[in-house]
């Protein structure tokens, strides 16, 4: 055990994460309903604990393992958008919406040819290491590439998922646009909440509510944080039975992974 942990605060800290993992399932895997932004809003403040404040870190060194994530890896796309200079947004996603996959959506100015600009085909989930994984670009508009950790924090921290921050300036500007670019949601006609963007994509036909591009971003994290695995070992929370387990990896569109075993935090 790490010294400067003691058994009663490293207890606390495994029950927490079990806690908030029950709760992240319950916000942003749903079934037979849409995902309400109220509920990315409020998963982005469990994120932002876990994966941007250091408390994953300071849990797994406590308990002496290494933790990792199934993530989508875009590198070859981020590689590929500074030489197709008519593709102008670009979001990674990668999570199920009324069983419609999500991942790979893009803007370009060329009409579609029946062949993509970008090779979102070869995208593929594996595993990351939390560094890797919050460092990674996962949104791109307009020239500005947008990390997960800068979605995490810009969701909690500015649209009211910890605090509401109305100030937007330099980087935060960009970033307002960039979120707004592209929209997800229900047909226009039945929004009563938010703005469809200048692109609006319909994924749940009974959606009353705008999703824009940094609310994917931040459920597919959140499905990346409950996939989480210590020492090659799936975690399991108490409360959550295996048979949620397929669900989370369907709606990651992972249902093929074969994992091996799942274990608690005793």
């Amino acid at each position: 055990m790490a010294k400067d942990i003691s058994h009663d605060s490293l207890t606390e800290m495994k029950h927490l994460l079990e806690s908030d993992l029950e709760t992240l399932l319950k916000l942003i895997v749903t079934h037979r309903r849409p995902v309400d932004e109220g509920s990315v809003r409020a998963a982005s403040a469990i994120l932002r604990r876990w994966l941007i404040e250091g408390l994953m870190g300071k849990l797994c060194r406590a308990l002496r393992v290494r933790a990792s994530f199934p993530v989508l890896d875009n590198g070859e796309v981020i590689r590929a958008l500074p030489f197709v200079s008519d593709v102008a947004y670009f979001m990674t996603g990668g999570v199920r919406f009324n069983g419609a996959e999500v991942s790979g959506n893009y803007v370009s100015e060329l009409p579609y040819t029946g062949k993509p600009r970008l090779p979102v085909e070869r995208m593929h989930y594996r595993f990351m290491k939390l560094g890797e994984f919050t460092s990674q670009k996962r949104l791109f508009h307009a020239g500005n590439y947008f990390s997960c950790e800068e979605i995490i924090k810009f969701v909690a921290n500015k649209l009211g998922g910890v605090h509401l921050d109305e100030s937007r300036k330099g980087l935060y500007e960009k970033m307002e646009e960039a979120a707004r670019a592209f929209t997800f949601g229900g047909p226009k006609s039945n929004i009563k909440r938010g703005t469809p963007g200048a692109e609006h994509l319909v994924i749940e036909p009974d959606a009353v509510e705008v999703l824009h591009g940094f609310h994917v971003e931040i459920i597919a994290a959140g499905a990346s944080l409950l996939c989480v695995h210590l020492d090659g070992i799936r975690l399991m929370p108490l409360k959550i039975e295996r048979r949620f387990l397929s669900r989370i990896d369907d709606y990651l569109g992972i249902q093929r992974q074969k994992w091996l075993k799942s274990a608690r935090l005793e």
